[in-house]
């Protein structure tokens, strides 16, 4: 999953597109997502979670087509991709009254975060990025004593 500051002005899918082909050439398959960024109409939450989720979800609709082993996925992202791929992650963990809940079709077996936030409410990265969507439960200033969802 690319990164770029969750802001459609920042990098986006070219950053990882040496990835995809390098990976390819060692027989490991890749998916490639897209997802609109906070400052793009019906980006930021839940907007782009939905994005990630439904890119996941066809993943695990078209894997029989592709031969594809689901139980072998490894979600790797950059930055704003890296946070998105450990929220894929834990999405199994998203409260009822979200309207991200819903159950996965499938569980990663490993996340890989390249430089990715892990915690929106406390990473001084995140605040270098003007766009830095609300977290899955809400706003990323929100203390973490009151969020109702585990960190990824």
């Amino acid at each position: 999953m690319h990164g770029g500051c969750w802001s459609v002005g920042t990098a986006g899918r070219a950053q990882m597109r040496h990835l995809g082909p390098e990976l390819a050439r060692r027989g490991i398959a890749v998916w490639s997502i897209g997802y609109r960024r906070a400052n793009e109409a019906g980006g930021g939450y839940p907007g782009t979670y939905q994005d990630v989720a439904s890119a996941l979800d066809r993943l695990a609709e078209d894997a029989p087509t592709h031969g594809l082993d689901l139980s072998r996925v490894v979600l790797v992202g950059h930055s704003a991709g890296g946070h998105f791929a450990l929220w894929a992650a834990s999405r199994g963990s998203v409260p009822a009254a979200s309207p991200l809940h819903g159950p996965p079709r499938f569980v990663p077996r490993a996340v890989i975060s390249l430089g990715g936030v892990d915690e929106l409410a406390t990473s001084p990265g995140s605040s270098r990025c003007c766009a830095a969507p609300a977290s899955g439960n809400g706003s990323p200033r929100r203390p973490r004593s009151r969020r109702s969802r585990p960190r990824p």
